[in-house]
């Protein structure tokens, strides 16, 4: 690279930059709008109100407090939705960029829906929209750590490499993978350009991949020495898991991971949808030609290994996170598989002699791109929707049994209420469409209520109803003793949700019968 400023190549391309604005916008729009419009909380996403940062210090994401002072405490959607799609956008300029496409809008128009349709997005603004904005800039910083290295690999900017995901990981750690994915990616785009390779590139890259990790350890124990701060431990996604690792369970988990990214392309449940799985066969198909075709042309034997090898590592480079927690992954964490997509059509990308059939190919590619993110973003409005009506059904059925329960006599000044059974098997819902084609990515769908699982009730009354209720859970069992009284009989005698006696007052506790976990 030359002594440029470093973000001179973005600004020359500036008109091209808002042509990929408008993709990016009428992608985003078309994709989100309604949920940014309509968003009903549900499942976690209840809490539509970042006033204790529920557990999220304590998972090592101890620079959210200071995001939210910013960006304010009350979790908008629209507000959210709009500064997640800027954080967005600005990572896809920035690997426009770093892959050179100035001047191919066929490729800048794949990059957008790439990085704007994918299931992790899909499932935060869905679910878990209080922390969407956060996510993304955590995207941000991550993708800005691998620009930064990548216009020079030197020591000053793999320091500022280091010290950006380092900030990326105090926001969350999912996004690791994607700089180490996008390193993977570079280093074949190299390779394929016929680009020197030279081991300075794999020293600088590690040493600010092991800077970002003291980085973070020194960000960690800052925050738990002088804020106080306690982190969690014998979580499934607590930072104590990496203690855990032993050789076994690393070479385990290396081996789990093929199987997730595979997975994550080829799920049955997927979109709901044989043609997008179809587009994926497809294009793995046609990408490994193209590779085929560049190793022919770089025709170095050296090289074609390398290649081969960086393809085996990047699985397991998108995802490390899954490793590293021990095998944990969730869709919020997904997002770093999502550069397959990128990987895969590198080959048509990278421009040394012409083809005359590559533009062509691109064209067809292209056509298969447009066809997956029209199963996409009519996946996703379809999701959105029924959030919307089960959110609206719930209200109904919440605000009957509030209802319910203070004309039986609860006061939640006075009494605590006792819930007997399974909230979510009682508030189920059914509508005539299938909803388990919405699993995947919705928690709440299989349920057809936005109250998933028990404390999701106690954050319904709190953060919709504005309600405080003192709440306590019991699953059956033989007996049930509540403060060492035996209210065994008691239950036995009443109903079940919904019929008529379901809730009765008892000494100071309003109990509730529902149904079991059938």
């Amino acid at each position: 690279m030359d002594n440029r400023f470093i973000f001179s190549n973005i600004w020359e391309n500036r008109q091209r930059v808002k042509r990929i604005g408008i993709y990016s916008f009428i992608l985003y729009v078309i994709t989100y709008g309604y949920v940014m419009g309509n968003y009903a909380p549900c499942h976690d996403g209840m809490r539509i109100t970042q006033v204790n940062l529920p557990g999220l210090e304590g998972l090592g994401r101890v620079l959210i407090p200071y995001y939210i002072n910013i960006r304010g405490m009350i979790n908008s959607p629209w507000l959210i939705g709009f500064i997640s799609g800027l954080f967005l956008f600005c990572s896809i300029i920035l690997i426009a960029d770093m892959l050179d496409i100035w001047g191919d809008f066929k490729s800048q128009l794949i990059i957008a829906v790439v990085f704007m349709l994918n299931q992790c997005f899909i499932s935060t603004i869905t679910t878990f929209i209080y922390i969407l904005d956060i996510n993304m800039l955590a995207l941000l910083l991550s993708v800005l750590a691998v620009y930064i290295l990548n216009y020079n690999y030197k020591v000053t900017t793999a320091f500022i490499s280091g010290i950006l995901l380092a900030l990326s990981l105090a926001l969350y750690q999912a996004y690791l993978g994607v700089a180490i994915g996008l390193y993977v990616v570079l280093f074949i785009k190299k390779i394929i350009s016929n680009e020197e390779l030279n081991i300075k590139l794999f020293i600088f890259t590690g040493g600010s991949l092991v800077a970002s990790g003291i980085f973070y350890i020194l960000i960690l124990k800052y925050f738990v020495e002088t804020k106080g701060i306690m982190l969690l431990e014998g979580g499934y996604n607590s930072l104590d898991n990496i203690q855990k690792l032993s050789f076994m369970s690393i070479i385990s988990t290396v081996l789990g991971t093929y199987k997730r990214f595979y997975g994550y392309l080829l799920e049955s449940n997927l979109y709901n949808s044989n043609i997008f799985r179809l587009c994926i066969v497809f294009l793995i198909i046609v990408g490994v030609i193209g590779y085929v075709y560049r190793i022919y042309c770089v025709g170095s034997v050296l090289k074609a290994i390398a290649l081969i090898a960086l393809f085996i590592i990047f699985p397991v480079a998108t995802g490390i996170v899954f490793i590293i927690s021990g095998g944990t992954l969730h869709n919020l964490m997904t997002y770093p598989f999502q550069l397959f997509y990128i990987l895969i059509y590198l080959p048509f990308v990278v421009q040394t002699s012409e083809n005359k059939y590559r533009k062509y190919i691109k064209y067809i590619i292209l056509f298969v791109y447009i066809v997956m993110a029209f199963i996409v973003i009519r996946f996703a409005n379809d999701l959105f929707y029924y959030e919307k009506i089960s959110a609206d059904s719930t209200f109904s059925t919440i605000t009957a049994f509030d209802n319910d329960i203070k004309k039986a006599g609860f006061e939640p000044s006075k009494h605590r209420m006792i819930i007997v059974g399974d909230i979510s098997n009682s508030f189920k819902r059914y509508y005539q469409v299938d909803a388990t084609q919405f699993s995947y990515v919705g928690n709440y769908a299989r349920y057809g209520t936005t109250i998933t699982y028990n404390s999701t009730l106690s954050w319904y009354f709190m953060y919709v109803l504005g309600e405080t209720y003192y709440i306590d859970y019991y699953p059956y069992k033989e007996k049930i003793v509540i403060d060492g009284h035996d209210y065994t009989d008691v239950i036995d005698e009443m109903n079940t949700y919904p019929k008529e006696g379901y809730c009765k007052l008892v000494d100071e506790y309003m109990i509730v019968k529902m149904k079991g976990d059938e």
